[in-house]
């Protein structure tokens, strides 16, 4: 089992104009420092087989568990920060993968 932090993602829009939109990839960094892009069913798989993702604050530290969820707006598949969660380790505010 390994532990990936999130250090970006991207979205697709949702039908609902008060969501951000779903995330479909995600951009990590492993214990080694290897970066990779994931897509949201690669990452769902991975969270199925142990492994952890979490995102980590660039200013406060703070550490938030990632797991699958569901859109608000529309029941889509997105992933979700969950835990102590501050503006810079929250998935909604973290910027667009350029790859």
């Amino acid at each position: 089992m390994a532990n990936y932090q999130i250090t970006c993602v991207r979205r697709e829009s949702c039908p609902n104009p008060h969501s951000p939109g779903h995330i479909v990839v995600v951009g990590t960094r492993d214990q080694s420092g290897a970066r990779c892009h994931w897509t949201l069913a690669e990452v769902c798989q991975a969270l199925r087989n142990g492994d952890t993702f979490y995102t980590q604050g660039s200013t406060s530290g703070l550490i938030g568990a990632v797991a699958a969820g569901k859109c608000a707006g529309c029941n889509g598949g997105t992933l979700r920060s969950y835990g102590v969660l501050a503006l810079d380790n929250d998935l909604d505010s973290f910027p667009d993968c350029r790859h």
